[in-house]
């Protein structure tokens, strides 16, 4: 019984190599290959900038506590306004100004795409600050 089962199950795709009509043309696989790359691209581009415009969103509205937290944060883990080490040099004074494009980013969107947690980390501050933790007298002051 096991042995007919057996053959079965191998003999099964073997019946189909007589067959000598093609179901698909020879070149389909690559079309669909090709089509799907660029749905992929499509959809990865879209994402890209539907989560740089959240993020652009999220900079824009940041709270002065948000901001606070964020310079709270940079200052413990001994870092600059920019999110480097302290002391860093910057050859024209600020690396928020690109030469080459002739443009100047945000501070807060430049630590953000530095830190992409950086968002989880301000919440979760806050929420410290509110709770009577660690910083709360600074909070209370504004």
């Amino acid at each position: 019984m096991h042995h007919r089962l057996l053959w079965i199950i191998f003999a099964l795709p073997l019946i189909g190599f007589g067959c000598s009509i093609r179901l698909a043309p020879p070149d389909a696989g690559g079309f669909l290959r090709v089509a799907a790359e660029k749905v992929k691209n499509a959809v990865s581009a879209q994402t890209s900038r539907l989560i740089e415009n959240a993020g652009d969103n999220f900079v824009k509205n940041l709270t002065d506590a948000q901001k606070q937290a964020i310079d709270e944060w940079l200052s413990g883990n001994n870092l600059n306004k920019f999110g480097d080490p302290l002391g860093t040099i910057y050859a024209g004074g600020t690396p928020l100004f690109d030469e080459k494009a002739g443009l100047t980013m945000d501070r807060f969107h430049l630590l953000f795409q530095k830190f992409p947690n950086l968002r989880d980390i301000v919440s979760n501050q806050i929420e410290e600050m509110n709770s009577g933790g660690i910083g709360s007298s600074s909070q209370q002051s504004n």
